[in-house]
């Protein structure tokens, strides 16, 4: 019988990787900005200024149409009511004619002359003085500043480490090999 024994080493092996950084994207900054200009508004009341001269120049017989109109009426139920006074005071005295007093020389004197005497009261200056109504103005304004709106956004930056790594692995393993050719053989013992 032949024995063979053959043996066989273990081998232990190793993969090495080196450190690894890897990036993506670069921060890159795109500018997105905006202004919103300023915005004014302006609006204004002009002060107004009213004279009212109506009763200075009603003082000086300059009046309106209205205001001569009703002075022209008063003045002409004035003059009625005078006359018809007139009348009925000259038919009283012709009712007493029979005590002996005799109207018509005083009457007709009257009549003829006295009635139509006038006393114009001429104003050359008028005392009121006209009233002056002012009304202030007014500046209203809305003013929107300026603004600057900033939409910038950074692009992302990533950043992928890996670290220095060994891997270990048996490459092969140790052995051990009996191999034998067999003759028969007697065993007795």
């Amino acid at each position: 019988m032949s024995l063979q024994i053959t043996s066989q080493k273990a081998i232990l092996a190793w993969d090495s990787q080196s450190a690894v950084l890897t990036q993506s994207g670069n921060g890159k900054q795109t500018l997105d900005i905006r202004v919103e200009k300023n915005n004014l508004k302006m609006e204004t009341v002009k002060p107004q200024v009213s004279i009212d001269q109506m009763e200075a120049f009603g003082e000086l017989g300059l009046k309106g149409i209205r205001a001569f109109m009703q002075e022209s009426v008063g003045y002409a139920q004035q003059m009625v009511s005078t006359g018809i006074d007139r009348i009925v005071s000259q038919g009283n005295e012709w009712l007493d004619i029979h005590t002996g007093y005799d109207p018509i020389p005083d009457q007709a004197r009257y009549n003829a002359f006295e009635m139509f005497e006038k006393s114009f009261d001429g104003v050359f200056s008028p005392v009121a003085r006209p009233q002056i109504d002012v009304q202030s103005g007014q500046l209203n304004f809305n003013f929107t500043p300026s603004r600057v709106i900033n939409s910038s956004v950074a692009q992302p930056v990533e950043m992928n480490y890996q670290p220095w790594r060994i891997d270990y692995y048996m490459k092969q393993y140790n052995r051990i090999n009996i191999n034998h050719t067999s003759t028969q053989i007697n065993q007795s013992v």
